[in-house]
């Protein structure tokens, strides 16, 4: 595989939909996964492609995982973005385009990010406006928007999927 990535042109990165990044997110984040649970030792993990977390009460521990999980993928050429860091989980923690927080009482809320929503809100401005110039069809604006709503969905939003639907609801009325 690294002989593949490598025939690649430039500094950093790949395209996070081709089939190099799907196979490395299999094959090498697999490999991943048992080192953070078998070595690490580390009970509360999740994984979703290349985004994970950590769960754990002791913080210098995460740390010296952090560390760890780090040398661990340099040795096999891949690195951490910047993003990277330990977080309070009465904070809150962001993740696959969530905002989870927990409760007094251990209840995990799931709340979608405001920034999420504003790049929705423009993105159906900007569809719409295509649509009404003939360029795409109200079925495919339609599809878009119901793809973003399925995912949101997944999260505590009744009220803003209120707010959103009668938001895209008035930009087909205006001219």
């Amino acid at each position: 595989m690294k002989k593949i990535l490598d025939r690649f042109e430039g500094d950093i990165g790949f395209n996070p939909g081709s089939q190099l990044i799907q196979i490395a997110g299999i094959s090498v984040l697999d490999e991943m996964d048992h080192f953070i649970k078998e070595k690490l030792r580390i009970k509360h993990y999740i994984r979703y492609m290349d985004d994970f977390i950590l769960i754990s009460n002791d913080k210098q521990y995460l740390q010296t995982c952090l560390e760890q999980i780090r040398e661990y993928l340099k040795e096999r050429g891949f690195e951490l973005n910047a993003k990277t860091s330990l977080y309070r989980m009465s904070r809150g923690i962001k993740f696959l385009g969530f905002r989870f927080i927990m409760t007094d009482t251990g209840k995990v809320i799931r709340l979608i990010k405001p920034e999420s929503v504003k790049r929705e809100r423009r993105k159906l401005r900007k569809l719409v406006k295509l649509a009404k110039k003939g360029k795409l069809t109200k079925e495919k604006v339609n599809q878009c928007y119901e793809a973003y709503k399925a995912h949101a969905e997944r999260g505590n939003t009744w009220k803003m999927l209120q707010r959103l639907d009668e938001f895209y609801k008035n930009l087909w009325k205006e001219n």
